[in-house]
C-alpha cells in the first residue's frame, strides 16, 4: 500500500512547494500532474508527461489556456513534455537541478484518491538506466495513478525529474517507478524558454 504525505505547503530548504507550484492537469478524462517551470507575465511553462496530455484539451486545475494556440501543439521528447498556458491564476515556478543515485527525494502529484489533494511520497534515487537515446531514473518511494507527471524534488526544493511510469516486477516481487531525470526534459525545451530557467538554484536544509 503506498503511503502518502498530504500536503497543502511542504518548505523544503525556505522554498515552498505546494499547489502554487505543482499543478493537476486533466485531459479529456485522464488526471495526471505538472511543475511550472517558467513564467512571462500571465503565461506559464509547465513540465508534465506526454501520456498525461496526449489526448488533448488539457485543464490546469481545472483551467483552460485564455489562449486558443496553446492547443495547436506542444512541446515533447519522448515522454517528457511541455505545455503553455495563459491565465490570471498566479503560479511559481519552482527551480531545476540534476540528481545521483542515493539522493532523497520527494515526489509530488494528485494521486486520484486523494480526490484533488495535493500529496507526496518520500523516497530515494535508486538507479540509473540511460541509453544514447533514453534516459531514465528508478525512485523507491511509493507511487500511484495521478502522480505521472509530477516532479521529483530534491532536499533543495529543485526539480530533479518527471515522474514517468511504473516497472512491475515478478521477479523482485516489487515495483520500480521511473522518472524522467532533468537532462531528458531539458532537451525538448527550446533556447527561448530555456533562457527563463531557474536552474542548480538551492541551499541546504
Amino acid at each position: 500500500m503506498v503511503r502518502l504525505l498530504m500536503m497543502v505547503v511542504l518548505l523544503i530548504a525556505g522554498c515552498a512547494v505546494n499547489e502554487n507550484s505543482v499543478v493537476k492537469i486533466t485531459s479529456n478524462g485522464n488526471i495526471g500532474s505538472g511543475v511550472v517551470i517558467k513564467k512571462f507575465g500571465n503565461r506559464y511553462w509547465i513540465a508534465t508527461a506526454d501520456h498525461v496530455i496526449c489526448f488533448g484539451g488539457w485543464k490546469v486545475n481545472g483551467e483552460e489556456s485564455a489562449d486558443p494556440m496553446d492547443y495547436k501543439g506542444y512541446i515533447k521528447l519522448g515522454d517528457a513534455a511541455i505545455i503553455s498556458i495563459v491565465t490570471k491564476t498566479s503560479y511559481t515556478p519552482l527551480p531545476m537541478a540534476t540528481a545521483r543515485v542515493g539522493d532523497e527525494v520527494r515526489l509530488f502529484g494528485y494521486p486520484g484518491a486523494m480526490q484533488g489533494v495535493l500529496a507526496c511520497t518520500q523516497g530515494h534515487v535508486s538507479a540509473t538506466l540511460s541509453t544514447l537515446f533514453d534516459a531514465k531514473m528508478w525512485y523507491d518511494g511509493g507511487c500511484a495513478p495521478g502522480f505521472s507527471g509530477g516532479p521529483i524534488v530534491d532536499k533543495f526544493g529543485r526539480v530533479v525529474g518527471i515522474a514517468s511510469s511504473v516497472y512491475m516486477s515478478k521477479v523482485e516481487r516489487d515495483n520500480h517507478y521511473y522518472y524522467l531525470p532533468f537532462d531528458s526534459v531539458l532537451l525538448c525545451i527550446p533556447s527561448e524558454i530555456f533562457e527563463g530557467l531557474m536552474l542548480g538554484i538551492g541551499s541546504e536544509y
